[in-house]
């Protein structure tokens, strides 16, 4: 139809298209039952070329085989025998970047950072030299950097499209472990998968619904309320930073507790980790109990024989998917049972896909703690004595600040350590 369509517009603008092949003048009005002709063939031969491919790529996924340039990846270089190794200038910007997101830094203040100590982004594809977010991103969700790829992560919608759509479960995908060297350790990249979870989590404000993780002040998106449960609110007054409950600021009736001054927050937590660097030995110990906790809360000690069965059923689910499309394609079943047979299996995949995402979570948080374990761990063994408040410190170790009252503050360090502050000799 467009083949025909077209020639006939060009013949009214008396432009005339001469097929030498099959020798035909689009001029010529009876050239249009043989051109039909002609079109429809080739579109059957367009049809059986994709679907002769498009069979090809699925036994593909299915082996596990890998066909990807490697050499477009930040990292990464490929030689011509397919042989693929790190590039160690890049795969150190890699770690860096994976290490400054997991103890609390900002896209923007990333950035920043990678603009001051002047690393060019992949490629040099932005004009001004400056990173995107959009890169630092797919940086961070790639799983190639743990040395594991995703097959078949788009496909084409039908044969006459050149656009690919992103598989959200339409067709079957396949994990393949240990395809080539890893840049990131998976327990790293397992934890900034969660800690990119627990930031949208953190996204959202009762008013719209709508927010975004901000980093600017080291306080913000760490205190809660011990009297309500709310967060709290930086507001300027008389030139001194003061946090406020987000239900004091709506009315005091909501909520008694009292504004806090930055300041004495920052100095709180100097004198507590003064103290925790005092009994390191102590808190390394509880830093471990507490992650044993958290492994058993979470089932981490199970087997993965559940999340094994659940990939299987959407496994399935999804060759049904590809095995109607083909039947649709073939006519061998008509739009309304291909319609309601489609649903019903898009529904089965949306629970799936729901409940594997559950399961996934709880083994997130317990990796974010083991990661945020060996953090705190570091830290306390190599730390001295601090004199002055340091974002990054505080970025690095704690999660949340837990107030009851100015007197009453506790510490929730990342891996789920709780310290209480030491806020004794602190002028109010």
């Amino acid at each position: 139809m467009d083949a025909l369509s077209t020639v006939r517009e060009l013949r009214e603008k008396g432009v005339k298209i001469f097929f030498e092949k099959e020798n035909i003048d689009s001029l010529d009005s009876k050239c249009d039952m043989v051109l039909n002709i002609y079109a429809s063939l080739a579109e059957d031969e367009s049809r059986s070329i994709s679907t002769n491919i498009r069979w090809r790529r699925q036994k593909q996924v299915e082996a596990g085989e890998v066909s990807y340039n490697f050499n477009l990846l930040y990292g990464y270089r490929q030689d011509e025998n397919k042989n693929i190794t790190i590039y160690e200038p890049e795969a150190e910007v890699i770690r860096d970047l994976y290490f400054k997101y997991l103890i609390g830094c900002t896209y923007r203040e990333i950035i920043r950072e990678f603009a001051q100590q002047d690393i060019t982004p992949p490629n040099n594809t932005n004009k001004s030299g400056l990173w995107m977010t959009s890169t630092i991103k797919s940086i961070l969700e790639n799983e190639k950097y743990m040395g594991d790829v995703i097959l078949q992560k788009t496909y084409a919608r039908d044969f006459l499209s050149e656009r690919r759509i992103k598989n959200t479960g339409q067709a079957p995908q396949k994990y393949v472990e240990n395809n080539h060297p890893a840049i990131i350790d998976r327990t790293t990249w397992d934890a900034v998968q969660a800690e990119m979870e627990r930031r949208v989590s953190l996204r959202s404000t009762e008013e719209t619904g709508k927010g975004r993780y901000s980093g600017q002040y080291a306080f913000s998106g760490k205190i809660e309320c011990g009297c309500c449960g709310a967060g709290y609110r930086r507001h300027q007054a008389r030139g001194i930073g003061m946090w406020v409950c987000k239900q004091h600021i709506k009315s005091a009736a909501l909520c008694e507790a009292l504004p806090i001054k930055e300041t004495y927050l920052e100095e709180a937590f100097v004198r507590t980790l003064n103290d925790i660097v005092g009994n390191r030995d102590e808190i390394i110990a509880i830093v471990g109990e507490a992650v044993n906790e958290a492994l058993i809360e979470s089932g981490e000690n199970l087997d993965n024989d559940e999340l094994n069965k659940i990939d299987g059923q959407i496994e399935s689910l999804q060759a049904r998917i590809l095995e109607l499309n083909k039947q649709r394609g073939s006519r061998e079943i008509d739009a309304e049972q291909y319609n309601r047979e489609s649903r019903e299996v898009m529904t089965s995949l949306d629970l799936l896909f729901a409940e594997r995402d559950l399961i996934a979570e709880q083994k997130n948080t317990t990796t974010l703690n083991i990661a945020f374990q060996a953090v705190v761990t570091d830290f306390l063994n190599e730390a001295g004595a601090q004199t002055e408040f340091d974002k990054d410190v505080f970025t690095r170790l704690v999660d949340t600040i837990f107030i009851k009252s100015r007197e009453d503050i506790i510490f929730i360090l990342k891996d789920g350590t709780e310290v209480v502050a030491v806020t004794s000799y602190i002028r109010i």
